[in-house]
């Protein structure tokens, strides 16, 4: 498609006139031209079922494609995609549009639906027809501007008018090459013109008063051209703002008219980086904050495009607004998918609502959100300093989100996917990302976790610091603050050891005090057993990872809270239950694509950004960072080095394949937990969200924690966000440098890689 929108084509339900559509075919920013042997078609896939795959016209990278009168069956939008194969049959590009059907009137002939599959002479027959009618209309404009110019002195403004009348529809032919209704228009138009010019050598005064109507004519027809012929001109606001609003329904009607030409009908990867490819609303989303230096303040303003936006957390019970979610750049889906092993690209068999199975708990591969690709600026303005993010490279200061760059050449993908929940254990005993698992901890470190999801294969890993930088930058553009606990603050404030109070065997449920059962969350997840150490395995002998699923009154002093378990328990008074990373999948049930189940801010649940899973009461330590802990001249300073590829992460070391970070923290030599004042950027890892500063307090800045150890020459794993002990200091940007490499521990947990795991390097 063109550069910029993706076009919007409207048309008259029941349309007979056979009108022609001009695509001109960009791919990464290039002409994409089509050789001779492949095969190019409009196919769509009506609202019945019924389908439209008529053949089109090629000249170069442009394509004239037939709006049939199949196609304008059903009002409303659907998506055409010109589809182009090769000889085999293979789809390899598809290019869409949308075709808005406009209501016919009550009295307007109808006609039955029907599979449609035109032959390409009569295409061919079609666009011959509308090119000879625009060449005809240029003539004719011509001839009317002659004898305009002819005209005495006193019909010079007839002239003038006729003159502005034939370079309308000179303009109108360009837009209309393709359109043989809207030639005819222009042709008239152009008549009109002419007729007029001849009224003005004999009556000048009458004469301008023609020529008037005939460039009003001459400009209304080059108007229906416009709204008609597919082009970025044609894309109204408003036609903007209602087709990113069904930006899902529009992936799944163009995935239904195309999937039929795919290789593996199980992988519809290649139909949303198409489908991706072609949405751009020319928009720059922007936030900007003081530097702490200004103002320690952690709210900021939005900019540009994102000035008048609103968004508001959710819950399960009340939906907030956001007006974020129906814009293609923000609408997340959640997918099921796996990670190729020869070109390390996603393959996705399912989309929630779209297309295919998708079973959040019981995947074929890994759940995980899919979301269009950005480009993020960072800039500083002084005493400020500011992000901006859009759908394409809007100058040479944007990078792509390191998600979307592919490790096979390089290039930038359309779309990016980011795991959508914690880790946990499937039912063949791997490691996963699904819905309804216990949160696996006490086994995940950086070490540990190399070989853990080398199980899926050796395009697998955990975590990026990539996916960690993501859900910071899209909390920044679209709440304006720095730190995600204005919001939702996470689970954070949920460390609680209580003793059972009254013994019960064969039940599914504990007896609690009141006052100590009040404290717990419905839907959070509790360990039964002895004492509180709870990485010690007699803390979760009796139930591990039991849901809370109601709390109800026992006596006037106990309350039973009942738990979700497969079987009764036996527990006596010397027993004790430890609040415990919550379960993934928790926030499944929120009313939105952000939000905590029942409170975003008691500090005691997690919470959902972009329908990313987040906080859940563990830390996730990164699989592709390692800290290096350095004293050199004096000066001690921790620097991330960073590794681009699953295959080439080292255990225990910093290998080969990594680079470092292009700034280092020079904390204070005392370790310890200090708050986030700033993070640098450097934009060869834009989502790296290292800090550079540590200068704020727990109100103050991006009110994220970051443990800085003393040590040095050693190295450290990245412990992201936090754990449910942590208070005000777990965060989104909250990290942890204290621990060795191979730590594991009860409050440690991990995450699958999306696209993140597997990356290239960005030529700038």
């Amino acid at each position: 498609m063109a550069p910029g929108l993706a076009p919007v084509v409207n048309v008259p339900q029941y349309d007979t006139k056979g009108r022609v559509v001009k695509v001109n075919l960009v791919s990464n920013s290039a002409a994409y031209e089509i050789e001779s042997d492949f095969e190019v078609h409009a196919v769509m896939s009506k609202k019945d079922g019924k389908s439209v795959n008529n053949p089109c016209v090629v000249d170069g990278s442009t394509v004239y494609a037939v709006i049939s009168k199949q196609m304008t069956v059903f009002e409303g939008r659907q998506m055409v995609a010109i589809s182009i194969t090769n000889n085999s049959d293979v789809e390899l590009k598809a290019f869409p549009f949308v075709l808005n059907v406009i209501r016919a009137p009550s009295d307007a002939e109808s006609y039955a639906s029907e599979d449609e599959h035109l032959a390409f002479e009569t295409a061919y027959k079609k666009v011959l027809e509308a090119k000879t009618a625009a060449e005809n209309a240029a003539e004719a404009a011509a001839n009317s501007a002659v004898a305009a110019s002819n005209s005495e002195n006193a019909a010079g403004d007839s002239a003038n008018a006729a003159k502005a009348s034939a370079s309308n529809a000179a303009a109108s032919e360009t837009k209309s090459k393709t359109n043989a209704g809207a030639a005819e228009r222009s042709a008239g138009a152009a008549k009109n013109s002419k007729d007029a010019a001849e009224q003005a050598r004999d009556d000048a005064s009458t004469s301008k008063g023609a020529a008037a109507s005939s460039a009003q004519a001459a400009s209304a027809a080059l108007a229906g051209v416009q709204a008609i012929v597919a082009g970025n001109e044609a894309y109204t606001k408003a036609e903007s703002d209602a087709y990113f609003m069904d930006v899902r329904r529009s992936l799944a009607l163009y995935i239904a008219a195309t999937k039929n030409v795919l290789a593996d009908q199980n992988d519809v990867a290649p139909l949303c980086e198409n489908f991706f490819a072609a949405l751009h609303d020319g928009k720059v989303y922007g936030v900007e904050f003081y530097k702490h230096s200004t103002s320690p303040a952690s709210a900021g303003w939005k900019t540009r495009d994102n000035a008048a936006l609103v968004c508001e957390p959710s819950t399960n019970s009340k939906a907030g607004r956001d007006d974020y979610v129906k814009r293609a750049l923000f609408c997340p889906f959640n997918v099921d998918y796996t990670i190729d092993a020869e070109t390390l690209e996603p393959k996705i068999s399912a989309i929630e609502g779209v297309f295919g199975t998708y079973n959040a708990k019981a995947p074929a591969g890994l759940i995980g959100v899919m979301q269009q690709g950005g480009w993020v600026r960072y800039y500083d303005a002084g005493s400020s300093f500011g992000y901006e993010y859009a759908d394409e490279r809007v100058s040479s200061e944007f990078y792509p989100l390191e998600a979307t760059v592919k490790a096979s050449d390089n290039s930038v993908r359309s779309f990016m996917i980011h795991a959508k929940y914690a880790a946990g254990y499937g039912a063949d005993g791997k490691l996963g990302s699904l819905s309804g698992a216990a949160c696996a901890i006490r086994t995940i470190s950086h070490n540990s976790q190399i070989s853990m999801w080398k199980q899926r294969g050796a395009q697998y890993c955990g975590k990026s610091y990539a996916d960690g930088g993501f859900v910071n930058l899209m909390f920044w553009l679209k709440y304006g603050d720095k730190a995600n606990a204005s919001k939702m603050q996470g689970c954070r404030s949920y460390a609680y050891t209580y003793a059972i109070t009254v013994a019960q065997t064969d039940a599914k449920s504990v007896i609690l005090k009141k006052t100590d059962a009040a404290n717990l969350v419905v839907g959070s997840a509790i360990d039964v057993g002895d004492g509180s150490d709870r990485q010690n395995a007699s803390s979760y002998a009796v139930a591990s990872s039991a849901v809370v699923l109601s709390i109800e009154a026992y006596d006037d002093n106990n309350s039973r809270v009942n738990l979700d378990l497969t079987a009764g328990i036996t527990t006596t008074t010397s027993n004790k239950i430890n609040t415990i990373a919550w379960r993934s999948g928790s926030c499944d049930n929120v009313l939105g694509v952000d939000g905590s189940p029942t409170n975003c801010t008691s500090g005691k649940e997690p919470f959902i950004i972009q329908g990313i899973e987040c906080m859940v009461g563990a830390y996730e330590v990164y699989a592709d960072a390692i800290f290096k802990l350095e004293s050199a001249d004096g000066v001690f300073k921790i620097t991330p080095w960073i590794c681009k590829k699953a295959s080439e992460i080292t255990n225990n070391a910093i290998g080969s394949a990594y680079k470092a970070l292009s700034y280092s923290l020079t904390p204070p030599t005392s370790a310890g937990w200090r708050y986030i004042s700033s993070m640098g950027f450097d934009p060869a890892h834009p989502c790296a969200n290292f800090p550079d500063g540590l200068d704020a307090n727990s109100n103050t800045g991006y009110r994220a924690g970051f443990y800085s150890e003393n040590a040095t020459n050693a190295l450290r794993e990245w412990r992201a966000v936090g754990r449910l002990g942590d208070g005000p200091g777990a965060a989104l940007g909250c990290a942890s440098s204290c621990d060795g490499l191979g730590d594991a521990w009860w409050n440690i947990s991990g995450r699958a890689c999306g696209t993140a795991g597997n990356r290239g390097e960005f030529a700038a």
